[in-house]
C-alpha cells in the first residue's frame, strides 16, 4: 500500500499531568512571562502558565522523557531519557 497519502498529525494541546516522571514539572520564568514545562511521553510540553495559546511541543527523544531541568534564567532546558 503506498504511503503517499498518509498526513502526520501534529499536537496542538495537552490535558493534565500526571506527576510519574520525579521533579517533572518545571517552572521557570522567561522576561518576566511564567511557564512551566513537562514530559509527555517522548516529548516535552512547554506552556504559557496563564494563557491557553501559548503551548509548545519538544520532540527528539527516541524513549518516554525520564527527567526535566531549566537553567536558573529559564533559557535553558534539559531533558533526558533512559537508554
Amino acid at each position: 500500500m503506498p504511503q503517499d497519502n498518509i498526513t502526520t498529525l501534529e499536537p496542538t494541546a495537552c490535558l493534565g499531568f500526571n506527576g510519574t516522571v520525579p521533579n517533572g514539572l518545571v517552572a521557570v520564568e522567561v522576561d518576566d512571562e511564567a511557564f512551566v514545562a513537562y514530559p509527555l511521553g517522548g516529548m516535552v510540553v512547554v506552556q504559557h502558565a496563564t494563557r491557553r495559546d501559548g503551548v509548545c511541543f519538544l520532540r527528539g527523544h527516541t524513549e518516554d522523557v525520564t527527567c526535566v531541568a531549566a537553567s536558573n534564567d529559564g533559557r535553558v532546558l534539559c531533558t533526558g531519557q533512559d537508554a
